[in-house]
Formats: C-alpha cells, structure tokens, sequence
C-alpha cells in the first residue's frame, strides 16, 4: 500500500492505495469522502489526464504522488482547469511563529496570553 495526496484548490485529502488499483477506483473513494460522482472527476498526474481503466502504477504514481482532481459542471461534461491554490503557509511556520511570540512576551515580562485590557495579566506583569 501506498498513500496519495489528491488536491483541489485548498483541499487535499490523503488515500491509501493499492499501486495496482486503478483510477476508477480511487475515483468512487473520492466520491464517498468528498460526494462528487465518479463520472465527474477528472484525474491527472504530472500534467496527464489519468483514464479510468488504468492503474496508478502505469502512471508511476508512487508514495506521496500529488494527484490533482477537476471537477466537471452539474449540466456540462466539461472538466474546470486545474486549480491548486497553495496553502496560506505551512502549519510549521505557524508554530515557529508562535514559539517567537512566546519567547519575546517571556523576555519582556509578559504572560503569552496577556492583553492590554487584562488587569490581572497588567497587575502580574508589574508584580515580577
């Protein structure tokens, strides 16, 4: 088994796959997580149309392969273009950006949750 990213604008979701399986297959598990049919899912990988009878093995679709899903109009079987908007920022640097908040309010004597309209955080802050 192996797990693959299938992206969308912002959202992704994880699959674990059989190298083996084949695109249909994946396509009908996308539609029980995400309720878009089958038939209105266009896959592709590295800029190819991925066909339903084929397997994700013939595409060398390995562990960790972005896959990348269109979706076709509920009155047209015209599939949108590709869109992969990237994420805001990777939860990492959320975090790092956090721990540098914390460190600068313990350096300057500030409880980490304090607000300027908080008297107890004002009257802690004063106390050290």
């Amino acid at each position: 088994m192996i797990y693959i990213r299938v992206r969308r604008k912002k959202v992704e979701v994880f699959l674990d796959v059989d190298p083996k399986e084949t695109v249909w297959s994946i396509k009908e598990k996308l539609h029980s997580i995400l309720k878009v049919p089958a038939l209105k899912q266009q896959l592709s990988f590295e800029n190819v149309v991925l066909h339903n009878d084929r397997s994700i093995e013939d595409f060398n679709i390995v562990n960790d392969s972005e896959v990348i899903l269109a979706i076709a109009g509920p009155d047209t079987d015209d599939f949108e273009e590709p869109d992969v908007t990237p994420f805001e920022g990777a939860p990492e640097s959320k975090i790092e950006a956090a721990k540098e908040e914390a460190a600068a309010s313990d350096e300057a004597g500030v409880p980490a949750d304090a607000t300027p309209s908080d008297p107890v955080a004002q009257d802690e802050s004063q106390a050290k």
